[in-house]
């Protein structure tokens, strides 16, 4: 019998997420939006908006003299492996998406191109948005992109098992007080500004399923309970190490392992009894992440 050809590992797409952030009662809010239930890849969970980069996305000579900040000021800021094309195609696709998605624009413009914006959102709204929108926009009207507004936050890779995968840089963009948004209706089923607190304990509910990155996100945004602390700290925040977790799958569900994980470079031990048991409460240290009864909950190893 002939052996079957070695399953390769699928290459992950490169793709930009942005965590959208506005001031809160008591706490600052994040806007996040539900997957279509429709959708290939985390079905029905809670997101950031965004999206793989374009073709367009990764042509520098078409985005040359609409951004906002000289190019040396973004590879300061938001330099990726010292690349001026990664570094412009990756901020690009963080703002097509982000309006595509969410219905925010990431730039600013004066009141003819602020009428265009809304044309082109109502245009949106009814599935009709052309694939070179933000290329037109940016050579018809007078726009400057805001990648001054774009801050590094963090860099995920999809684990190798899974056949969708995604290198994906996480922005974070900081919006006005009474910042609207609203999903597409297509990939996006409904959308919501909420703190992290409320996110995480309505996930833990099985209210409101988060996706394990948007999951880990959030957790890692319970520290900062002052918007100002936020803002410091993502002005020079590095995009560090990529966070590649690992996935497991086990009778009970697959469980994904973190990079900090104290086993994750060893032979990985997994104790399925009384895994319930150790589901740990909003705002405890963890290092896994379980798909319990369709809802992804931290637990202790």
């Amino acid at each position: 019998m002939r052996k079957k050809p070695a399953r390769t590992t699928s290459q992950p797409l490169p793709a930009a997420t942005t965590i959208l952030v506005r001031p809160g009662t008591n706490q600052f809010q994040l806007f996040l939006m539900k997957r279509s239930t429709e959708s290939s890849f985390m079905a029905g969970n809670y997101v950031f908006p965004g999206g793989i980069l374009d073709t367009l996305d990764k042509d520098l000579d078409q985005w040359q003299g609409h951004g906002d900040v000289p190019m040396q000021d973004m590879m300061n800021r938001i330099g990726i492996d010292n690349s001026t094309t990664a570094t412009v195609s990756f901020a690009i696709a963080a703002i097509r998406e982000t309006f595509e998605e969410a219905g925010v624009f990431v730039g600013d413009g004066d009141s003819a191109a602020i009428k265009k914006i809304a044309a082109i959102n109502a245009k949106r709204q009814q599935q009709k948005l052309s694939k070179d929108w933000l290329l037109e926009l940016v050579r018809g009207y007078n726009v400057s992109l805001a990648f001054s507004k774009l801050r590094s936050w963090a860099h995920w890779i999809t684990p190798a098992k899974l056949p969708k995968r995604f290198d994906t840089r996480f922005y974070i963009v900081f919006a006005a007080p009474d910042q609207m948004a609203a999903p597409d209706n297509r990939e996006a089923t409904d959308g919501l500004w909420i703190s992290p607190q409320k996110a995480l304990g309505a996930n833990l509910a099985g209210e409101i399923p988060l996706s394990p990155p948007t999951l880990v996100t959030l957790h890692q945004l319970l520290q900062y309970t002052d918007l100002n602390h936020l803002r410091d700290e993502s002005r020079q925040r590095p995009w560090g190490k990529p966070i590649l977790p690992k996935l497991i799958r086990t009778p009970r569900g697959p469980i994904f392992i973190e990079p900090w994980d104290p086993e994750y470079n060893t032979e990985i031990q997994i104790d399925l009894k009384d895994l319930e048991k150790r589901i740990l409460p909003v705002g405890s240290p963890f290092s896994r992440v379980w798909h319990h009864d369709g809802i992804w909950k931290t637990v202790a190893v």
